[in-house]
């Protein structure tokens, strides 16, 4: 029976040759499971030396599966996965592997029935071997369930990658799983739940791109129980106002709606400050001047400081012409 090196191996080599090619056309996760096995601590039985090479034989397999869809050639490659190419990636413990194309493949086909059937022979067989891509399986499982409208069985699939040990789960995958998760409650209007599921996580998810989108949600399901966090708006409101969950907002915070539902919040000097700053730095000026110029037109603020916002907004434009 071959190790557990061996396998995290083989793993590793699908995250270096094979997952980046669903960036393509099928997947987001591309990247992911490189980045979290690499940050593995060292020493431990998860880790990988960052200099190993991959088996030769899977990164060949992988590189031709690649090639295969480069050019688009999804069913040629389902029908060599499925046949000889799979039987190989079998032999050299990259089963796991195989399992999780052939499902990707069949969801970015339409074939909807044999996808879900593959998932559900990937994440057994996953949990079976103890595999370290089963994080990743149980996510696009979770997320194809979704899209299929089983929200239950998409909420099975995300709250097993939750509980994953933190050594075997990436953490961009873990952050992305809990708002999916979320998501799902508040589809339902299950808004308490929603708060339970996102307050504890917001820690950990700081810092990811997922971070807005997880304030935003919160707010939502807040106001939603009539709740006022103004923390937590003025937050989303001044550092992240390129969102685009607030991609509507103006400048005046006590005017902005979740859902028509007023914020009965205001912001600071330093608040809008910041904001109008943020928006310079994403490439918003021209939203940035306008905001200056309808707070202006508000009398809410003081002119003269509205003035030194927008000269400041204007001379980092003009020193790069």
């Amino acid at each position: 029976m071959a190790s557990f090196s061996a396998k995290f191996s083989t793993a590793r080599a699908a995250a270096l040759f094979f997952v980046p090619v669903f960036a393509l056309s099928l997947a987001p996760m591309a990247g992911m499971s490189h980045a979290a096995h690499s940050a593995a601590p060292a020493g431990s039985a998860h880790s990988v030396s960052a200099t190993a090479a991959p088996p030769d034989i899977v990164a060949g397999l992988l590189v031709r599966v690649r090639d295969l869809l480069k050019k688009g050639q999804l069913e040629p490659a389902l029908k060599r996965l499925q046949g000889d190419w799979g039987q190989q990636l079998a032999q050299n413990q990259a089963e796991a592997i195989t399992f999780f194309a052939r499902a990707r493949i069949l969801e970015d086909l339409k074939r909807d029935s044999d996808a879900q059937n593959e998932y559900g022979a990937a994440l057994k067989y996953m949990q079976e071997k103890k595999s370290p891509m089963e994080a990743q399986t149980k996510f696009s499982a979770g997320k194809f369930y979704s899209r299929m409208g089983k929200p239950d069985l998409a909420k099975v699939a995300f709250i097993g990658v939750i509980a994953g040990d933190k050594r075997d789960v990436p953490v961009a995958i873990r952050t992305r799983a809990v708002l999916e998760l979320a998501q799902i409650h508040a589809q339902a209007q299950q808004w308490r739940d929603v708060v339970k599921i996102l307050q504890p996580a917001m820690k950990a998810a700081r810092g990811q791109d997922v971070y807005p989108s997880y304030m935003y949600l919160l707010l939502k399901a807040k106001r939603k129980q009539n709740q006022t966090d103004c923390k937590l708006a003025r937050d989303i409101y001044a550092k992240y106002p390129a969102t685009n969950e607030i991609s509507a907002w103006g400048p005046l915070l006590q005017n902005n709606k979740i859902d028509d539902v007023k914020m009965n919040c205001s912001a600071s000097t330093k608040d809008i400050q910041t904001r109008l700053r943020r928006m310079q730095l994403s490439g918003q000026l021209d939203r940035a001047i306008q905001e200056i110029h309808d707070l202006k037109s508000a009398g809410l603020f003081d002119a003269r400081s509205l003035d030194y916002f927008e000269i400041g907004a204007y001379l980092p434009n003009a020193q790069n012409q």
